[in-house]
């Protein structure tokens, strides 16, 4: 399995003295809703759902606090498609810490220009969580597979040009029933320092 994932980049991460896990995702929001990347009302992701999240997320499966140090390993995915399920069964593997939104959060804070510039090609940087741990996205809707339901979305982050050319990291939505990644996608790793 270890032959699937290859690393291709390592940082460090420090969480902010400010950091508190309740309001991590509101202030950030809040903080960063016109920067263009955290798009209006009703996105599938936290950010822009202001009010109507907590219901709906009980916040990551390991918790961060203040001031803890961590490192960051990038993993890129070497096969053209691989099961969710194996991406979590080989970040469990490394004892990684499973910190979703919340880490996804502080690496596009800190990490903006490495991960958007990491490749020239599209991509998408996850940061995977437990199913019981996803941001439930809106009301049931249609998945992939034709089927209706509710929707259950991970942290992820996508890197692409802007129609300037210039080099973007931005919030992505990617459900649950998107059962496979592939080549194009890289795993976050978040581990104590």
């Amino acid at each position: 399995m270890a032959e699937d994932f290859i690393l291709v980049a390592e940082f460090p991460l420090l969480v902010p003295s400010s950091y508190r896990a309740e309001t991590r995702l509101d202030e950030f929001g809040e903080q960063h809703i016109f920067d263009g990347l955290l798009s209006q009302q009703g996105s599938t992701h936290p950010f822009g759902n202001f009010g109507n999240r907590k219901p709906k997320f009980g916040g990551a499966t390991a918790k961060l606090s203040a001031e803890q140090k961590l490192i960051v390993k990038v993993f890129r995915i070497a096969k053209n498609a691989i099961e969710r399920a194996e991406c979590l069964d080989f970040l469990r593997s490394q004892h990684t810490l499973l910190v979703g939104w919340e880490g996804a959060s502080l690496v596009w804070e800190q990490a903006f220009d490495l991960l958007a510039n990491l490749t020239k090609d599209n991509a998408l940087f996850f940061s995977l969580d437990e199913s019981n741990a996803l941001y439930k996205a809106g009301l049931p809707e249609e998945r992939c597979d034709g089927t209706y339901g509710d929707v259950f979305v991970d942290a992820c982050l996508a890197s692409g040009n802007t129609k300037s050319g210039k080099r973007d990291l931005g919030f992505a939505e990617w459900g649950r029933s998107h059962k496979t990644l592939g080549s194009w996608c890289y795993l976050l790793c978040f581990l104590s320092k």
